[in-house]
Formats: structure tokens, C-alpha cells, sequence
């Protein structure tokens, strides 16, 4: 209920309608997982009737296994995690070779509470699959993610290794983390990237790259 104009319906009705719908169209039974993402308000989707509830009841209806949010902001994340009532979380942006504060705070709240976790934009939007900067956008254009991505690509083809093994296999070692979802546009990406996680790659390799503090 968020997209367009006006303000999001936070309702449980809303979500139930959705998910049903939803399994109509896809013809499935049951979703493994649902996740509430990015609602510009936490508290709406907490209160009785609300977002999160209409997610409980879907899952008692066996229309889904596991439900939780799929967010951005890390005290949102420690307050639904404290609530008790979710199964998983989605967090973005904040675990891959550029930064890695999901570590501080959220990646332990969620082992503790023995929650899957899903880590997206491990290539961050494609800046870390290896491919030249300047191919993605015009170098005056860069920020510093793309500045800093460009410079370990860099480093990977001085190294002899790929920056998207580096960035695949740097997020597959991190324990907390359950799955990386990484996009695919066609079957040479899905090549490329399910190549990229299979070799594991030395020790000695993430640690140099590591000690370069790039």
C-alpha cells in the first residue's frame, strides 16, 4: 500500500488481500518468505492491525513460511527484532566490500535472535561485478562508493583474482548472513556470478585485500 500518491495503507486487510492476490496470480500455494519493505513509518506496521499482523495471519493461513522486513535503517531493524515476531530480515547496503555496518549492530541482534538474514546489493548495484567504472557511468559522475569500487577493481587485476569473486565470497564468509540475492539480467550473468561464488578463494587473498584498507 505504499506506492503512488497519498499515504500508505498500514492496515492488516491490505496486506491479506495482497498476498492473496499475489498467490493467485504467481498460482503457488505458499511464499517461503514475505517481507515488509521499506515502510516510511516502523510503528504503523507494529501496531495491533497493522502491517506486520496481517504478514502473522498469512503465515498461520499457511500462505507463507517466514515472514520479516526487508529495510535500510538499523534501529528499525533492532526494534522489530526486539518484538519477537519475525523470522528473517532483509538488510541493503550495509554488508559488501564498501561497508560493512550491518555488522555493528544488526548482524548480532539477529543471531541472537536465531533470524535468517538476507544481504542485498553484496555487487552494490553492480560496482563491485568487476566491470570498469567508467562503462557504468562517466568518471566526474562517480561518488565515492564508485571512486573506492574502481580502486579495488584495480586491485583484484593487479592480484590476479576477479573483484566479484572478492565481493561474492567476502559476503558468503560471513556466518550471520544466510543468503546474498544478487539480480541477474540474463543467463551469462547467472553464469558468471554462480562461477564467481563456487572457488573459494585463499585465505591469503582476503586478508591482503583486507590489510589494504581500499
Amino acid at each position: 500500500g505504499g506506492y503512488g500518491d497519498g499515504a500508505p495503507d498500514y492496515g492488516k486487510p491490505r496486506v491479506l488481500a495482497d498476498v492473496e492476490d499475489q498467490l493467485s496470480i504467481l498460482a503457488i500455494e505458499r511464499f517461503d518468505v514475505l517481507f515488509i519493505h521499506d515502510p516510511p513509518r516502523i510503528e504503523p506496521t507494529l501496531a495491533g492491525g497493522g502491517t506486520l499482523e496481517g504478514l502473522e495471519e498469512a503465515r498461520t493461513r499457511g500462505w507463507v513460511n517466514y515472514i520479516g522486513y526487508g529495510m535500510n535503517s538499523h534501529d528499525a531493524h533492532l526494534t522489530v527484532i526486539d518484538s519477537g515476531r519475525t523470522d528473517a530480515l532483509l538488510c541493503f547496503s550495509d554488508f559488501n566490500l564498501l561497508r560493512q555496518t550491518a555488522a555493528d549492530r544488526v548482524l548480532p541482534a539477529a543471531a541472537d535472535a536465531d533470524l535468517g538474514v538476507l544481504n542485498g546489493w553484496s555487487i552494490m548495484r553492480g560496482w563491485l561485478t568487476g566491470t570498469p567504472l567508467e562503462q557504468i557511468a562517466p568518471r566526474d559522475k562517480w561518488n565515492d562508493d564508485q571512486q573506492r569500487a574502481e580502486v579495488m577493481r584495480l586491485w583484484c587485476e593487479e592480484h590476479g583474482v576477479t573483484l566479484l569473486s572478492l565481493a561474492l565470497q567476502f559476503c558468503l564468509r560471513e556466518a550471520r548472513i544466510h543468503g546474498n540475492p544478487v539480480g541477474n539480467l540474463n543467463v551469462q550473468q547467472l553464469e558468471a556470478n554462480v562461477a564467481a561464488a563456487s572457488k573459494p578463494l585463499p585465505d591469503e587473498v582476503i586478508e591482503a585485500f583486507q590489510a589494504a584498507a581500499l
